[in-house]
């Protein structure tokens, strides 16, 4: 919910409490959770100044560094070839994801923070875009590490096998070639043979 005000929740209690629509049990838990919401809504208002200073120079600490950190990540992969391999490009992935958290997802939280969370100065769209954002970034990070994790875990128990499978393979494909070159080296050799034992007779 974009706008978060008290007069936003005096709307929204005067719609359940009205309510036609809803029984009585699904009336009592809404209305259960809207009391919950507007008090600390009320508590996150009355935050100590000194307090919301302190809270806003560690969310502008945080940011600054996750900002330099995913850059200097990111940087650092697409700046060296042998480091493209693909436990890293999931590395490059989360630090992309976590870049844009830094740059656009977290100034909005930092808003929300300086207006005591409640009344949205920027619009609906924004409101909107915001959300979309936080929840792109959550989903990116955990499928992000969760790749990771499984890449990890087959570099751990394959041993090698791949390196060694692609060996054979390849091996087998040079002995499949050889095999192939047999009949044309044997033609030749008889060439060979043929044209010394004529040149040997005139």
């Amino acid at each position: 919910m974009c706008d978060t005000s008290i007069e936003c929740y005096t709307g929204l209690y005067k719609y359940l409490n009205d309510s036609t629509q809803l029984n009585s049990t699904i009336r009592e838990e809404l209305l259960r959770i809207y009391w919950e919401e507007l008090n600390e809504l009320k508590i996150q208002s009355e935050i100590p100044i000194l307090l919301l200073i302190i809270i806003i120079i560690i969310f502008l600490i945080m940011i600054l560094f996750g900002i330099f950190g995913s850059s200097l990540v990111i940087f650092i992969i697409l700046n060296n070839r042998s480091m493209r391999t693909r436990g890293n490009l999931f590395i490059l992935n989360l630090a992309i994801s976590d870049l844009t958290l830094c740059l656009i997802t977290q100034p909005f939280n930092l808003l929300r923070l300086l207006t005591n969370n409640y009344n949205w100065i920027l619009g609906q769209f924004m409101c909107k875009f915001s959300a979309m954002f936080q929840g792109t970034n959550i989903f990116v990070s955990t499928f992000s590490i969760t790749a990771i994790a499984i890449d990890r875990f087959q570099t751990s128990t394959s041993g090698g096998k791949q390196g060694i499978q692609r060996t054979s393979k390849m091996q087998l494909d040079d002995l499949d070639f050889a095999d192939d070159l047999a009949p044309l080296s044997h033609t030749q050799q008889q060439i060979k043979e043929k044209t010394t034992s004529l040149a040997a007779f005139s």
